[in-house]
């Protein structure tokens, strides 16, 4: 698996495309809002995970107030319960970790994310919300 920086136009795309199918809204409206170059700056990072050259999944990494928030994990419907979504957001988590050097995180989920979630060790139910 290859993890690419949503640093130009084909990856923002491919973004957009993922996020498009994961989140049943139309690509028009996604690339309207992931394909523009001014959303993807610092501390905002976006990643697109891809297999044998094909986008499969993405999220994204806010950094601020000393924690990294995680958002937009998404994996195109053909491809998931593979395990690329938590690829990928692992991935982006020790990106952010790395370079920004904190530990601590957050993130939102839906309903369908929730179990990833908690698998992961990232959510504990008492302190969780799903919306």
């Amino acid at each position: 698996m290859e993890f690419r920086p949503v640093s130009d136009a084909g990856v923002r795309r491919d973004f957009s495309l993922i996020m498009s199918q994961a989140f049943y809204m139309p690509f028009e409206l996604a690339l309207e809002v992931y394909g523009n170059e001014g959303v993807w700056t610092s501390p905002m990072t976006g990643w697109v995970a891809y297999l044998g050259g094909r986008a499969v999944s993405t999220a994204v990494t806010f950094t601020g107030a000393g924690v990294v928030g995680v958002y937009a994990v998404g994996t195109d419907p053909k491809q998931q319960r593979r395990g690329y979504g938590e690829a990928v957001m692992r991935y982006a988590l020790d990106q952010a970790r790395q370079r920004d050097g904190v530990e601590r995180s957050i993130l939102q989920s839906s309903s369908a994310g929730f179990p990833l979630y908690l698998r992961m060790g990232t959510a504990r139910l008492p302190d969780f919300v799903c919306r």
